[in-house]
């Protein structure tokens, strides 16, 4: 009787990474950090960066819970602040200007031709939650400021409080809705029509760039901030106001 001997192969990666950078980005600036990310992929042997995105408010929890994270890119300064209180940031680097519009649908160009007309017709829009995403929160402080009438006539119009900017963005492309809060930078990469809000209640928010305390090798995750500080031009492809230093 032949006996058969099996051999089981364990495959392992062609690379083995001495460190993993994990980088939370809030998902309106998805697509210039994947750009980035992939380009120092490409070019590093030892480190890998993993790309994590969603909203402001998600990503700050999912880091607080896990207590695990490297850099935390979210798109305001409440959403900062809040990371600061809570004891995880050890360094801060301002990077971003980001200003919130109302980015409109195909149908939403048809119907929409003023600020006014969000609170005045009857059209849907998508804000979003203060709790998971930076323009939701953003845009309570901005409501304070408008004329009780306008903010009312647009929390009438509110069909959805959206998680993140990704949700909004989508609807806006289905036509799900009409009008929705969302980034002037967000609006120019899906080439959206958007409306400003009116200069004295505008704002521009800023977003930072935030070493977290949960790093295990500093070097190595300031060596990759620095990498994302001097690629900030691929930000300002995607139509983002970067601010120089």
């Amino acid at each position: 009787m032949i006996k058969k001997i099996i051999f089981i192969f364990l495959i392992l990666p062609s690379v083995v990474f001495s460190y993993e950078i994990y980088f939370y980005v809030a998902a309106s600036m998805t697509k210039p950090a994947k750009e980035v990310v992939r380009k120092f992929n490409s070019q590093s042997k030892v480190d890998h960066i993993i790309l994590i995105t969603g909203g402001s408010g998600q990503l700050l929890n999912k880091i607080i819970f896990s207590k695990k994270g490297d850099v935390y890119l979210p798109a305001s300064k409440s959403f900062k602040d809040k990371a600061e209180k809570a004891g995880i940031v050890l360094e801060t680097i301002s990077f971003l200007y980001q200003t919130p519009v109302f980015g409109l649908s195909e149908i939403g160009e048809r119907e929409i031709k003023s600020f006014e007309d969000l609170a005045y017709k009857e059209v849907r829009i998508a804000l979003g939650n203060p709790k998971t995403m930076a323009l939701g929160k953003i845009y309570e402080d901005i409501k304070i400021k408008m004329p009780k009438n306008l903010a009312s006539g647009i929390e009438k119009n509110m069909v959805v409080l959206a998680l993140n900017v990704s949700q909004i963005v989508n609807y806006l492309k289905t036509n799900t809705v009409d009008a929705g809060i969302i980034f002037d930078s967000v609006a120019r990469v899906n080439s959206f029509t958007y409306l400003k809000f009116p200069d004295n209640y505008a704002e521009k928010d800023v977003a930072s760039i935030n070493l977290l305390k949960f790093s295990k090798d500093m070097e190595k995750v300031k060596r990759f901030i620095s990498f994302l500080v001097k690629n900030k031009d691929v930000f300002k492809k995607y139509g983002f106001e970067v601010i120089d230093k």
